[in-house]
């Protein structure tokens, strides 16, 4: 039987939405809460804000609600579709298609983000300073950047030895009507390239052939995100480890960098 699409279900909005979903309502809730206070800290109400990898507009949106200009750019069509269904709505958002790594804005924002370890997209050096670069031409003068990435402390390290086997990753009704669709996950870290390759495993109804998918992050040690924010012209103005703020140790899930360009 003839699969029903030609491109990827991860970065299809409507089960993108739904994998997302399964995750607990708790992070959903404090981290959209943590975009908006900490967009709130940095800039005026009716201020424009940039949000690079912004998928189906999950935190793009709020912020509109909450009365900034938002953008978003994504490189996925399907989600980008669904942004736009979602936010109809709404005068003051956004969305474009893009690579983070290469944007153009015809305009400046007060803010850029980049949001649930979207940096990790950025799989080599030259994709790094492309996206920096580009984030520079177009901040304000006292914009702010900010970088939402993993931790890779020892518990998660840890992890990803033990993550060869597949894991259940996701449960949820078909987008379709057609019944469940059930997501496993396996993890394999690269030494070499410093990235983790997951695998999806897909299994949707009506179908039997199994889809699998691979998806490649690149992960980002403490140091390594200070020196490349450093040599290209950035400056660290708070760093914290979590989504309440709290400060950066070698325990925290999160390395939050609130940033403005150099000089």
């Amino acid at each position: 039987m003839q699969l029903p699409f030609n491109k990827s279900l991860y970065y299809s909005g409507e089960y993108y939405d739904s994998i997302v979903g399964c995750a607990s309502d708790d992070f959903s809730k404090k981290n959209i809460s943590f975009w908006i206070e900490i967009t709130k800290k940095c800039c005026a109400i009716g201020s424009r804000v940039l949000e690079l990898a912004c998928g189906t507009g999950r935190i793009t949106i709020p912020l509109a609600q909450e009365g900034f200009n938002a953008v978003g750019i994504d490189n996925s069509e399907s989600m980008l579709n669904l942004a736009h269904k979602k936010s109809l709505e709404l005068a003051n958002v956004e969305f474009k298609e893009g690579n983070i790594e290469d944007f153009e804005s015809e305009s400046k924002f007060s803010i850029i983000f980049l949001a649930e370890d979207g940096f990790g997209q950025l799989t080599t050096i030259e994709k790094i300073e492309s996206c920096l670069a580009c984030v520079k031409d177009s901040l304000e003068p006292n914009g702010t950047f900010i970088i939402d990435v993993l931790n890779p402390n020892a518990n998660y390290l840890s992890s990803l030895w033990s993550s060869s086997n597949r894991d259940i990753s996701a449960v949820f009704d078909d987008p379709n009507g057609d019944g469940m669709v059930t997501v496993a996950r396996s993890r394999a870290y690269n030494f070499t390239s410093q990235t983790v390759t997951m695998k999806l495993f897909f299994k949707l109804p009506r179908y039997e052939q199994e889809i699998v998918e691979e998806h490649t992050l690149r992960i980002f040690f403490p140091v390594e995100v200070e020196a490349l924010l450093k040599y290209n012209g950035f400056t660290i103005k708070e760093k914290a480890g979590d989504y309440d703020m709290n400060p950066f140790g070698a325990t925290s899930p999160q390395q939050i960098f609130i940033c403005q360009v150099s000089g």
